[in-house]
């Protein structure tokens, strides 16, 4: 679950709309991606209406990163270097190096964290 601690504007996440859903006849609803865009989005996510989007090869390339074949699967965005690890639990774990710091991010609310960051101020696309 997510926290506001975890969230900004413009973080991408998933949205579940059947989380105040009490009538058990209501049929549920299909989650979505979303963009976090006030502080009360930020505020429910406390309240479990949000969960984090894993990273995945697809999304990286939608978003600008090209794929460099090496061992370990390599993604660059300009300076930006991504490296994919051993998949964790159906997530890729990726490597990010960030002025020879090494941060292990799973989500894409977290990648977007890290852009920020190098000061690159991409719009994301799912």
């Amino acid at each position: 679950m997510l926290s506001e601690k975890d969230l900004m504007i413009d973080d991408w996440v998933m949205y579940d709309p059947n989380v105040f859903i009490e009538d058990e006849y209501v049929p549920a609803k299909e989650c979505y991606p979303t963009k976090i865009e006030t502080g009360e989005d930020i505020d429910s996510a406390v309240e479990g209406c949000y969960y984090p989007i894993p990273i995945t090869p697809e999304i990286l390339e939608k978003n600008g990163f090209e794929y460099m074949c090496d061992e370990y699967g390599c993604w660059l965005l300009g300076k930006i270097e991504l490296r994919e690890r051993e998949p964790y639990n159906g997530l890729f774990e990726v490597e990010i190096n960030i002025a020879k710091e090494t941060t292990y991010i799973h989500y894409v609310h977290e990648l977007q964290h890290a852009l920020r960051l190098c000061v690159i101020n991409k719009t994301f696309e799912l």
